[in-house]
């Protein structure tokens, strides 16, 4: 089936309220199309009114990680969140990850761009500007002009913009993924038996470090790291 086929089955399945039915057929839409938030929307509401809070939780987060303007995923995630109890982990609080609260999460990549490449046109107009002035000042015999508070100010924000460009990318790199379980090991190796280090909660967000087969090697940020069923995570 194709996705157009396969995402209007799980929406009339939605309607028919056969939110079972419709989870899997939203699977489907969404193993063709990962980054569909469209879908990511609906497979957490079937997912929510199929009792599995956490896995909806996690699917609306995932679609405001890849948008976070889309309004649908905004009002789904906030009344969602309103239902459940996201349990912390003690752990230490980072200045990278504090930084990313206000840089990265409330954005897309979009924003600074846009901003960045404004600033870029400004800036070079004003610079060709300023270098003509200075030019005609210099054939002139006319003391040279002052750079100017202006051109100063709008060479800062580029630079900041850009470096805001950079931050964003740098954590792209970053690969992190949401705990989809109620409560999770953290294992001390790649196996079911191996000594639990740390038990994890539902809807948050992880550092992933490596992959080995079904395993995933994890680490929530401030805390400690240890190994989790792949099976019990899902990736952004």
């Amino acid at each position: 089936m194709s996705f157009n086929e396969v995402f209007q089955e799980g929406a009339k399945n939605f309607q028919a309220q056969d939110f079972a039915k419709a989870s899997t057929f939203f699977q489907q839409a969404l193993d063709l199309q990962p980054a569909n938030t469209t879908v990511l929307v609906n497979l957490a509401l079937s997912r929510f009114h199929s009792g599995q809070k956490i896995e909806a939780y996690d699917y609306l987060k995932k679609a405001l990680h890849l948008d976070p303007s889309f309004l649908p995923a905004q009002q789904g995630f906030d009344y969602v969140k309103s239902q459940v109890q996201i349990r912390e982990v003690p752990h230490r609080i980072e200045t990278y990850e504090q930084l990313r609260d206000y840089l990265i999460k409330p954005f897309s990549v979009a924003i600074p761009l846009t901003i960045t490449l404004a600033l870029f046109i400004l800036w070079g107009f004003r610079l060709i500007r300023y270098l003509s002035q200075k030019k005609r000042a210099f054939f002139a015999g006319e003391d040279p002009l002052p750079y100017g508070a202006l051109n100063i100010f709008l060479s800062v924000l580029l630079v900041l913009s850009t470096a805001w460009v950079a931050f964003f990318k740098y954590d792209s790199l970053i690969p992190r993924g949401l705990v989809k379980l109620d409560t999770a090991s953290l294992r001390s190796s790649p196996l079911a038996t191996s000594p639990e280090v740390l038990q994890i909660y539902g809807g948050l967000e992880v550092q992933i470090l490596r992959h080995q087969g079904d395993w995933l090697q994890v680490e929530y940020p401030g805390s400690i790291a240890g190994w989790i069923e792949a099976s019990s995570i899902l990736e952004l």
